[in-house]
């Protein structure tokens, strides 16, 4: 049956499928540089399958030309005769028209590009001799640019069965290695920038001869220059001169910087006056207001902040060399600001030295109604939101950004065939943020201005969140203030000096039951889980890490990590809560920190593999040895390990429980985590994506507990490390991903020792429901 879809049958009698091409005898040259100087290619494989291509056969073979023309003509005739009689109704006959219009415009759809099955698939890759030979033209000329002047490139075909195998027999002999490099430029004081040469350019001796390299120099001197000064210098100016007549494959290249046609030098200017412009139609009064403050002169800005606001944040000048870099960074922290919208940076020559720099912006509205949806993650389930906000902006004109926002979330957990139940939860929230561009700390404005170049902000916020989740209802009132900031493109930081929450929780009877007689079962204080839903005051600080891949590095692979350290309590070190507010509330105090990792990796076109790992602790150190419910680690479910139900496995090798039959959902929780994913994701038909998964990991207790397998110990701990795999389908709309995922137990940590591998395992397999990808 697959051998006859494999795009062969429809070929004519000279006609050949492109089965497979590759390179072979290439030593130093990778394979995978050459795939892209291929001018014609195979049909895209999963798992080594043209799937796609068995796709479009399949629909290939229901698709009947000849039968779409005659139905094409039958409408056409058909809507014409309607047309006719409807000649004297205008409406009917427009009506009419749109229809023969619509119809018609359906069979030439259908006829240009095939049925679904065809335009979703992949016609077979046609074998054609020229491409054949311009391709070995493309890798000679690729070789020589990588230094294999004296290369050869060749090629042979393998025909069985209508399919063609191309295999190029690449040659590179000896490479060409670079002996000399040479600076050459009529302009003394460039020549000097430049120098010594050798030590700053990317070109060094005794490497083979590549011109990426040369490309990459051209660029690291534009930017040398453009940032000293050299405005209107461009990367024309730049040549290299590659020498290749010595008889022992060595190169000699040349760098030379020329002059400008009409002058013997390349100029260099400093900043003169620097001018701050409004757009003209966010003025309420059309008089010109002008104020000059750190050098810089305002126009018309006094309705809407002081200068001394905007001062920091514009890292120019006068006096000081034209850098490009500062346009862009002006550009950038203005941006950031979120006031501001059509920055344009612009200079006037005010003669052979000197240039008048020009910021003209224009505001965002005032005050803004936005609504979001989206999705937030968790290390055990997807949750998707709605957001409603309204943003003012500069009410108090200090650049401020006021938002009243309230949210509803829905958190989708995982249907278990044996739980026959799903984890549920939802959250709505009301919150009051302030967001300021600098940080709201006594400093020097020295200081301030210097943090400026990191992009500064202090958040401070009031939040009312209600939780209902299938044990218990819960209610937090909770104030923090934060500070963030960024030092590079790469990586945030977010200090949290005080956050204080008050926190409530209403179990349900069943939920009570449960908790009592776990808790009478175990005949330890320290192990009473009720402690973790008392209600309580709690204080904490916290810094978190976050770091991510560039826009330029996400077209080669995408990375992001988060560093949590929290503290909880740490408060109570130095005021007594007790005598403060009374012994009815609880006050938890522990440690926690957390950190976890994520890459994708393009394998091929349409190919990913993904993963991810994260650890954490917790340590509680009060009194009842516990913290609130939220603050410990889960396992299991759409966006952890997806062959156990959410929050179900673990903690340790504690056994397995039949839960089918509870009335509330029993949550497994630990003090430490370990935990790794990995899948690779396959785009297959349009936007339908396959995936195929492995996740491992599990949850452990630091302190000991009355049962036995729940704490973490050396000796033991990696053979209670749950493993599982399964297969996944995602329907992927760009700005929306639907995930549906089936998890199977490879090897069970809950289950007796002997009978935690598979097939001793096997079990009903777990159902994940997800909004995104896992991670």
């Amino acid at each position: 049956m697959l051998q006859s879809c494999l795009g062969t049958q429809y070929l004519q009698k000279n006609e050949y499928l492109l089965a497979d091409q590759y390179a072979v005898g290439n030593k130093k040259i990778k394979n995978r540089e050459l795939e892209p100087y291929y001018l014609q290619h195979t049909n895209r494989k999963v798992l080594g399958m043209p799937v796609r291509l068995w796709i479009y056969e399949l629909g290939r073979r229901n698709f009947n030309k000849k039968a779409i023309k005659k139905q094409y003509k039958r409408v056409e005739l058909s809507y014409n005769q309607k047309l006719a009689a409807a000649a004297n109704q205008p409406k009917l006959f427009e009506e009419l028209r749109q229809a023969k219009k619509k119809k018609l415009e359906h069979y030439e759809s259908l006829l240009k590009n095939g049925n679904f099955l065809m335009r979703n698939g992949e016609p077979p890759a046609i074998y054609t001799p020229q491409k054949r030979l311009s391709t070995e033209n493309n890798l000679l000329q690729y070789l020589h640019t990588k230094g294999f002047f004296n290369a050869h490139v060749g090629s042979r075909l393998k025909i069985k069965d209508k399919k063609v195998y191309v295999i190029y027999k690449i040659t590179e002999n000896q490479p060409f290695i670079v002996k000399d490099m040479i600076l050459r430029s009529s302009d003394l004081a460039l020549e000097e920038l430049l120098q010594p040469y050798e030590q700053q350019s990317l070109l060094k001796k005794k490497t083979r001869y590549d011109q990426d390299v040369l490309i990459a120099e051209r660029e690291r001197i534009y930017d040398l220059l453009v940032n000293n000064g050299y405005w209107g210098f461009n990367k024309q100016y730049i040549a290299f001169n590659v020498d290749t007549t010595a008889n022992d494959s060595s190169i000699t290249i040349e760098t030379v910087v020329s002059l400008p046609i009409d002058r013997q030098s390349h100029q260099i200017y400093q900043l003169d006056s620097i001018e701050f412009s409004i757009s003209s139609r966010h003025l309420e009064l059309h008089t010109e207001d002008v104020t000059t403050k750190g050098g810089i002169t305002f126009h018309n800005i006094s309705q809407h902040f002081k200068p001394h606001v905007i001062t920091n944040k514009i890292p120019l000048r006068q006096g000081q060399l034209y850098r490009k870099r500062d346009i862009i960074e002006v550009q950038k922290r203005l941006t950031n600001l979120g006031i501001f919208k059509d920055i344009h940076v612009s200079y006037d020559i005010l003669d052979e030295t000197r240039l008048r720099t020009h910021i003209h912006i224009s505001l965002l509205d005032k005050f803004q109604l936005e609504q979001e949806v989206g999705t937030k993650f968790t290390s055990s389930s997807t949750i998707p939101f709605y957001e409603l906000s309204f943003k003012s902006r500069n009410l108090l004109k200090k650049l401020e950004l006021l938002i009243l926002k309230t949210q509803f979330s829905a958190e989708i957990g995982s249907l278990s065939t044996d739980q026959q139940k799903i984890y549920n939860e939802q959250n709505a929230g009301l919150g009051l943020e302030l967001n300021l561009p600098q940080f709201l700390v006594p400093l020097p404005r020295s200081i301030r201005t210097r943090l400026d170049a990191y992009r500064p902000h202090t958040k401070v916020s009031l939040n009312y969140t209600v939780g209902n989740q299938p044990n218990y209802w819960s209610q937090d009132f909770k104030t923090l203030i934060s500070y963030e900031w960024q030092p590079n493109i790469h990586t945030t930081y977010e200090l949290i000096p005080l956050s204080v929450s008050l926190r409530d929780y209403k179990l349900s009877e069943k939920y009570k039951e449960h908790l009592k007689e776990d808790f009478d079962k175990r005949k330890s204080e320290y192990d009473d889980p009720y402690k973790r839903y008392k209600y309580s005051l709690l204080t904490s600080s916290a810094i978190k890490v976050n770091f991510r891949s560039s826009e330029e590095q996400k077209s080669r692979y995408l990375y992001l990590g988060e560093l949590l350290l929290e503290s909880g309590g740490s408060l109570q070190n130095l005021i007594d809560f007790k005598k403060l507010f009374g012994s009815q509330l609880t006050y938890y105090r522990y440690l926690k920190c957390s950190i976890a990792y994520n890459q994708h990796i393009p394998i091929q076109e349409g190919t990913i593999f993904a993963y991810h790992v994260n650890t954490g602790i917790l340590y509680p150190y009060s009194i009842e040895k516990a913290a609130p419910a939220d603050k410990y680690f889960f396992v299991g479910g759409p966006n952890s390990i997806r062959a156990w139900g959410s929050r179900s496995l673990g903690p340790g090798s504690s056994p397995n429980k039949d839960t089918s039959q509870n009335q509330f959902f029993e949550e497994r929780s630990g003090e430490f985590i370990l935990q790794a994913n990995a899948e690779i994701r396959q785009q297959l038909i349009g936007f339908i994506e396959g995936a195929v998964f492995v996740d491992m990991g599990n949850v452990w207790m630091l302190h000991k507990t009355e049962r036995q397998g729940e704490d973490f110990e050396l000796n033991r701990f990696y053979k209670e490390i749950a493993i599982g795999t399964g297969v996944g389908i995602r329907l992927n709309f760009n700005f929306l991903v639907l995930r549906l995922d089936v998890g199977f137990k490879l090897y069970d940590p809950g289950l007796p020792v002997g009978a935690r591998f598979f097939p001793e395992t096997i079990a009903p397999p777990t159902i994940q429901f997800g909004l995104g990808y896992p991670f």
